[in-house]
């Protein structure tokens, strides 16, 4: 599962950008206050309910449940993207055990300034608004047992990422950005790479205590440096 899947439907999207006029940083979907928090927290108990449940047997009625997964297709709106029809949803049936969820996604455990009691003056402003959001994203992160980080010895590697991943969706003959479009889209992730990555890989995403965080480092083909696998990451407390 993915971060990406819980983005705001584009409707609700074009509504946060209106809301923020001003602000380039929420002007598309990416940055902390473009999800659906809700409905991603909502899923995810769900499936650690029913987890619990299909090892337990303590609470059959979550055993009865089919869970619906959100998609988001970034083909759609001309590559500005959008949620997927709940038609087109994937589900797991109710009879169908939940062990292990493998849940990614760009910014997650990212510690806002005020999380951790950092100033906030050093920000501009468009990227204060981000921080605030940020902070709501604590009850998501605190859900996961444990952390993989892949971290990149040169963040400016997701430009490239990014148009790979656009060519492949014209390739296959759905809308996708242009490379112009692409490098104005990715820049507007940039100011929360800079601010945020230096202190996830120092010391790791927000979590609740003892989730176990490993980290590797990845090159511009994705694979690890110097062969490391994983190197622990232990928290400022």
């Amino acid at each position: 599962m993915s971060l990406d899947d819980f983005y705001l439907t584009g409707d609700e999207q074009d509504q946060l950008a209106v809301k923020h006029k001003d602000n380039q940083l929420l002007k598309y979907r990416g940055n902390a206050g473009t999800h659906d928090l809700d409905l991603a927290l909502s899923v995810l108990n769900k499936l650690k309910l029913k987890k619990t449940s299909s090892s337990s047997l303590t609470t059959p009625s979550v055993n009865d449940m089919d869970i619906q997964i959100p998609k988001y297709d970034k083909s759609l709106r001309d590559g500005r993207g959008d949620r997927s029809p709940v038609s087109e949803w994937n589900q797991i049936n109710k009879n169908c055990p939940v062990d292990v969820v493998l849940f990614e996604g760009w910014m997650l455990g990212f510690n806002s300034y005020k999380s951790i009691n950092k100033s906030i003056d050093v920000l501009t402003d468009e990227m204060k608004t981000i921080d605030n959001y940020l902070s709501n994203y604590k009850p998501l992160d605190e859900l996961f047992d444990c952390w993989l980080v892949l971290a990149v010895d040169d963040i400016n590697y997701v430009f490239e990422w990014r148009s790979q991943a656009e060519r492949e969706m014209r390739r296959s003959g759905r809308s996708a950005m242009t490379e112009e479009q692409v490098r104005d889209f990715v820049s507007r992730f940039m100011p929360a790479y800079n601010a945020y990555l230096p202190d996830l890989y120092t010391h790791g995403p927000q979590r609740k205590t003892n989730s176990p965080v490993n980290k590797i480092v990845v090159g511009f083909d994705r694979l690890p440096i110097n062969n490391d696998i994983s190197t622990n990451i232990t928290s400022r407390l």
